[in-house]
């Protein structure tokens, strides 16, 4: 028992002592973070439950909507890429927004989810 005690004081002397810093941007983006953990969750919540399964065209693109007006809120320019009807997939969606400073990006995700039309559907839980 001594020994577990002094292995448990040993090592939390050890991660106060030697334990890195955050630095100042570091922190920055976490209070980010957290600041805005509760709009997040309820972003998540809402595209999650709407039922997208990849052969749902109309899902997929009520998810495109959702993401369409949040890329909007914040300078993007949305345009939506609809595939033709043989492609059977809904299309893409588009984001852009042109700037001098930074260095440019690319990000690329799904709309889709793993529910389709004739699944049962698992709502949003946390």
């Amino acid at each position: 028992m001594k020994k577990l005690i002094l292995t448990l004081v040993l090592i939390g002397f050890y991660s106060i002592t030697f334990a890195q810093k955050l630095s100042k941007i570091e922190e920055k983006l976490i209070a980010e973070v957290e600041k805005n953990y509760e709009q997040t969750v309820a972003l998540l919540e809402e595209v999650t439950n709407i039922n997208s399964g990849s052969l749902n065209l109309e899902g997929v693109e009520a998810v495109s909507k959702v993401f369409e007006r949040e890329f909007q809120k914040i300078g993007f320019e949305t345009e939506w890429y609809k595939l033709p009807p043989e492609a059977k997939r809904a299309g893409h969606f588009i984001a852009t927004r042109n700037g001098s400073k930074g260095k440019k990006i690319f990000i690329i995700g799904h709309l889709d989810t793993v529910f389709e039309k004739d699944m049962p559907f698992t709502p949003f839980t946390f």
